[in-house]
């Protein structure tokens, strides 16, 4: 499949419709260094990316779990609780999105951000080529201290989420349609 035919056919694909295969130390290797060949302002390649396999994404299950009932107390929800172990059951692989700024800092922080996120959507598009489906989740616990000591967070690193790989346990999400008056191009001869 061509390039642009990958972008528009790229769908997210939660956890839950995932059906639990583990991906293969290939094409996990393939996915991850595809993540870092992204561009970043003045080469600091502010990203780290950590994952976690078989039972170790029962491990990160249970820190996400710890935060969210740490952070909500005895608001937490079991149902909630339940659907973290379910995800990491579901899935092949949970990788942590680090965001990790070179010290000191070369770039402002929103240019790092936008690194990171070019970074996570060559991951999704290499994910996407291989037959693999893939959801970023950025869940308000994931910079909790559980987390940070599950990923081994440096001072000045800071979780952006988890993202999900696997295979759909059914079909494809169905293409959605896009708003093509995003688009505005200025100066076309008519």
């Amino acid at each position: 499949m061509d390039l642009i035919s990958l972008i528009h056919s790229r769908r997210s694909l939660p956890a839950s419709m995932m059906d639990g295969r583990p991906i293969s130390q290939n094409h996990l290797s393939s996915i991850l260094e595809s993540a870092i060949h992204a561009p970043s302002h003045r080469l600091s390649e502010p990203w780290r990316f950590v994952a976690h396999l078989h039972n170790e994404r029962l491990v990160l299950a249970e820190a996400m779990a710890q935060a969210y009932r740490s952070m909500l107390g005895t608001s937490a929800r079991q149902e909630k609780v339940d659907r973290i172990y379910d995800k990491a059951g579901k899935c092949g692989a949970m990788i942590a999105i680090v965001l990790s700024p070179p010290s000191p800092p070369c770039n402002p922080i929103e240019e790092e951000l936008l690194a990171l996120g070019a970074a996570v959507q060559n991951l999704h598009l290499a994910a996407h080529s291989l037959g693999i489906g893939g959801y970023w989740t950025t869940p308000g616990y994931t910079d909790h201290p559980h987390m940070r000591a599950v990923l081994e967070l440096q001072s000045q690193e800071q979780c952006h989420g988890i993202f999900y790989l696997g295979y759909p346990a059914k079909a494809w999400p169905s293409p959605r349609k896009v708003n093509k008056n995003k688009i505005a191009v200025k100066g076309v001869s008519p």
